[in-house]
Formats: structure tokens, sequence, C-alpha cells
């Protein structure tokens, strides 16, 4: 049997890209090119072949239009998978091939088109070129079909690899008690909520129980423009001596990092999936989490963890005192959590699905 040549058309600077990429090159009956005009930032597998274009920036989604005619003309493609439905969105969108599949990340959905008539019609215009598109949650979905005339879209959630993301410590009653997220440091991820709602939820067990008060940690693992900002916050609210921000580590440390914590938080401003909150499930972490985007689809309130209806200081600190004072709870939101990925959001499925998609649009 032949393999089916993928062109994937994405970010090589999105840990997302490389995990998809690593894992559809091991399956025997594909060969994937991956083409970007974004460095690689993570461990490429050598199965993936890797251009890189020449332009980047906005304008370099319609300037690398002519190296990849070449590409396509030199290596011929049997389907391309552009991912985010904006900028390379467009440049799948220009290039005129099919069958096309574009999937769609988030902030092109929920963000982009809210700058102007002219952003708007042109995810509508990207959207409407493709043979199938793919959202990651349910929420964003729906929010698609608001700029679509009747395509398919079709869910195809981030899972976790769960040989990778395996609880392996067991939490000693004496340890610390660590609160934390890993996250990139901008500002839609509402990693200064969680910062104010830790120091509430400290301070006031400091006048109830300050024995447990003094377990308290806060650990944020993450880079991006706004750790200068959380710094001093950390600083003005007196809690240096217990809370720290590390630099972003790869994703094969992620798990590492992750059973360093007790409690995971998410409590984003926006999210289209959550997929560091299954993974923090799978290590058998209890979660907390907003109500904003997907994050909803990837916890069962009360069951793996809790969402929080109101996004702000006070009703984070409320969920993480509840959870800080109740060890049993931790763990019974951990085991539960642990099942769900197990039965839901396995990696290999995900990875099972995207292929019997390729294969089916190429057989008709």
């Amino acid at each position: 049997m032949e393999k089916i040549k993928v062109l994937y058309l994405s970010s090589g600077s999105s840990v997302h890209t490389i995990r998809w990429v690593n894992s559809l090159s091991m399956r025997s009956d594909l060969v994937i090119n991956l083409v970007s005009q974004h460095k690689i930032i993570d461990d490429l597998s050598e199965k993936v072949i890797f251009n890189l274009l020449p332009f980047n920036g906005s304008f370099g989604y319609l300037f690398n239009f002519f190296k990849l005619k070449q590409i396509i003309r030199d290596w011929k493609p049997d389907l391309i998978h552009a991912n985010y439905a904006t900028g390379y969105g467009l440049t799948a969108n220009l290039l005129n091939f099919h069958p096309l599949i574009l999937s769609a990340w988030g902030s092109d959905i929920f963000e982009f088109p809210k700058k102007s008539y002219f952003h708007s019609k042109l995810l509508e215009f990207n959207l409407n070129n493709a043979d199938i598109i793919l959202s990651t949650s349910i929420i964003m979905a729906k929010e698609i079909k608001n700029f679509t005339k009747n395509k398919k879209v079709i869910i195809t959630p981030f899972g976790v690899d769960t040989n990778q993301f395996k609880k392996k410590k067991i939490q000693n009653k004496k340890e610390s008690i660590t609160i934390g997220t890993i996250k990139n440091l901008s500002s839609i991820y509402g990693i200064d909520i969680l910062i104010k709602g830790f120091e509430i939820a400290y301070k006031k067990l400091l006048k109830s129980d300050i024995a447990l008060a003094k377990k308290m940690r806060l650990k944020i693992v993450g880079s991006g423009e706004q750790k200068e900002e959380l710094l001093n916050l950390i600083s003005s609210l007196g809690l240096k001596d217990i809370a720290s921000i590390q630099d972003r580590v790869k994703h094969n440390l992620v798990p590492l990092e992750m059973e360093e914590i007790s409690i995971f938080c998410a409590l984003s401003r926006q999210e289209s999936f959550g997929v560091a909150v299954l993974e923090a499930s799978a290590l058998g972490i209890p979660v907390i989490t907003s109500n904003k985007g997907g994050l909803p689809e990837v916890v069962i309130n009360g069951v793996t963890g809790i969402i929080i209806e109101k996004l702000n200081a006070e009703c984070a600190s409320k969920a993480i005192s509840k959870l800080v004072r109740d060890q049993e709870l931790r763990i019974i939101f951990g085991k539960n959590g642990m099942k769900f990925v197990k039965n839901k959001y396995n990696w290999n499925d995900s990875i099972d699905r995207i292929l019997q998609l390729y294969k089916s649009l190429l057989s008709r």
C-alpha cells in the first residue's frame, strides 16, 4: 500500500504541532512533511520531513506562496493539512490545493474576527475554502459555524499520552501543597487571577490553620510577555518566599514539572480546549478551571475538579482553599481524572481519528 503524503502546514514553534507530526509520522501508512515559517523549538522526529519557509511575520503568509508552490510541485503531496485558520489558513487558501483540511486552534476563531470587518471576512474566506474543518472543542465548532456555509466541522480533541503522563509520585501528608500551572505567560491565561486567588487563600488560612498555610506553595512554569508583570505582582503581594516562576520546559519534561503540583489551575479568560488540564488529570492531579471556552469540556465539575463560575480572585481563592483543606477530596478528584482521560482522551485515539479522516478524504 502506498503511503499517504501529507503536507502539514503549521507553526514549528508550537509544541502542539510537534506532538501531532511526531505521532503521525510513526504511522506506517503516512509520510509527514512539516512546512513552516516558524523555527522548530522542540524535538522533531527524524521521520518528519521539515521545510523552513524563507519569509516570516504577517507578510510571510503571502510571500511564501512561491516557495510552497515549488515544494508542492517537487514533493507532490496527497493532501494539505493547514493549522490555524488565519495565517497558515490564508496561505493554504492562496495555494488553491485540494483536498485541504483546516484545523482551527482558538484565538483564530474567538479573537481574530473581532478585530475588524476585514478580519472577520478573511476568516470566513479561509474557512469556506477548506474541504474539512477540524475543531478541538464543541464550543469552538459552534463558533466556526457562524463563519461557514454548510461546511463540515469535525471535533478532533487533543488527547493525552497516558504512557508519558502517568502517575508515579504519591504525595506525603507532610509535604508541601503546591498550587500551580504550566502555561504561556500571557494575559489571556489569567495567571494574575491565580496569583491573587492564591494570596487570598493563603492569608485567610494563616488566620485559621497556620500549619496548613505554611505548606502552601505557588508554582508557575512558562515564558511570555507577562513575566515581569507577574513577578512584580508576586513581590507586591508578599509571596516571594513561597511563589516561583520557572521558564518554559520542553514537552517531554512537563510531566516531571507537573508531578510537583498538588492542585493544577487553568483560570483562562479564553481557551479553546485545555490540554494541560487533561495532562494534569492523567497524572491524578485535581484541577481548578474557569468556565471559559472549551475548559468546561475537559473537567467534570465536582468529579475531576472544580469549575469556578465567576472568573475573579475571590472565587479562585475559595476553590483553592477547599482543595487545600481536603486532602481526601484531592485524591478522589485525581483518581476520577485519570479514569476520565483514559476513557475519553487517549492520544492514540486522537491520532487514529486524524488518520481515518485523511483516508476518507482521499477515497472520495
